[in-house]
């Protein structure tokens, strides 16, 4: 991207269709989720058993020192875990701040008491305005979230308008002309 963060695109049969067509972009050229991601973790091994322990991953490969683990999600349904990363995460510009795990509103408190087992400091669940969140740090030093869909983006814009104007939950509004300030023309 244009600042450097390493991206990968690719197309697979469980992909599913987007409902949204902005213009130029057809149902079939849509990006409709993230595969997976490549983790740095500086516990690499810590990382790999909360993933299969507690999230329900199974390693399925390993090479290149890469462990791979998946899950059925054709979404998300795919992290990699570097074994012995040259580079470590550093925070700002052009980083991945966090990985998001999504889950039904219904089912997200019960992760509090699998992050409290595995001795991870966590946060309550958060509303976000769009969603609701649990933030923890796992032991090899990356942030992850838990997060809902509900109540979702559409409640204070329809359909037809999502992505036309920048939306900002209540908490962030005293920061948007310093978030605008940053962002680049489209």
């Amino acid at each position: 991207d244009t600042e450097d963060l390493p991206l990968a695109i690719m197309e697979d049969a469980k992909s599913g269709k987007s409902e949204w067509t902005p213009d130029g972009i057809t149902t079939n050229e849509a990006i409709t989720g993230m595969k997976g991601v490549l983790l740095y973790s500086y516990d690499p091994q810590a990382t790999i058993q909360l993933l299969t322990e507690s999230f329900g991953y199974t390693k399925v490969a390993e090479e290149d020192q890469i462990v791979r683990l998946a899950t059925s999600a054709a979404v998300g349904g795919v992290i990699d875990v570097h074994l012995h990363p040259e580079k470590r995460g550093v925070g700002g510009y052009g980083t991945v701040h966090h990985v998001a795990f999504r889950t039904k509103k219904k089912e997200q408190a019960k992760w509090l008491p699998i992050i409290a087992e595995n001795h991870l400091p966590s946060s309550e669940i958060l509303d976000r305005e769009y969603f609701t969140s649990v933030y923890f740090r796992e032991k090899g030093g990356i942030l992850f979230e838990i997060a809902t869909d509900e109540p979702g983006f559409m409640t204070d814009e329809t359909f037809a308008e999502l992505g036309t104007s920048l939306k900002l939950p209540e908490w962030l509004e005293k920061h948007r002309q310093q978030i605008t300030d940053v962002l680049p023309e489209l």
